[in-house]
């Protein structure tokens, strides 16, 4: 098997080994890029412009920011779907299934520990992975209201309130999509580094 067998060429053209990735193979734009481009819920949703993974990053982020004025937690939260950009957005039923589960949970876990690597961010501590987990769910929960038939019912989800379904942003350009999550990392990095 030849050396490109388990790599992914980027956006910059840049190629990331996905079974060893290395943190001068990662570029915030190609992330950005990536993930302007994908679909969530694989594309299953309802009118003519897809909510990219992005809008979903930067809405994440955008609420962590908001609810604990916490500008480290919302920069570990716009990134906790980075890995994406390597691998997709895998449909979480695909990822429950035993199998699989552990194997691309691996590579989830290698990409995203390379992508902190890469810009000097320690492993988020507990209270960040928890705070990211609740709104990430929060916003599935909002997401799937705004975007499905079946509106996120029988899921298991949080129940937003009305004036947290409202903060629903309506999809975007991918050009838009990458331009915010670009320009939201600026700012989260500038403050980060003026703290």
């Amino acid at each position: 098997m030849n050396n490109l067998a388990f790599t992914v060429e980027t956006h910059s053209g840049m190629v990331v080994d996905l079974v060893n990735p290395k943190p001068e193979q990662i570029y915030i734009h190609d992330i950005a890029w990536s993930l302007s481009r994908q679909s969530r819920f694989n594309g299953h949703t309802s009118g003519s412009i897809s909510y990219s993974v992005a809008q979903h990053s930067c809405w994440v982020a955008t609420r962590v920011l908001h609810e604990t004025k916490d500008r480290h937690a919302a920069l570990y939260a716009l990134l906790h779907d980075a890995h994406e950009a390597y691998i997709g957005d895998i449909v979480s039923p695909l990822k429950n299934i035993a199998r699989l589960s552990h194997v691309v949970g691996d590579i989830e876990r290698a990409l995203q520990y390379t992508i902190h690597q890469a810009y000097d961010l320690p492993p988020p501590a507990q209270r960040i992975i928890d705070v990211i987990k609740h709104y990430d769910r929060l916003a599935l929960a909002v997401e799937a209201y705004h975007l499905l038939p079946s509106r996120g019912n029988g899921w298991g989800l949080p129940t937003p309130d009305d004036e947290t379904l409202a903060l629903f942003d309506n999809p975007t350009t991918s050009a838009r999509a990458y331009c915010g999550f670009i320009v939201l990392w600026e700012q989260l990095k500038a403050q980060q580094v003026a703290a």
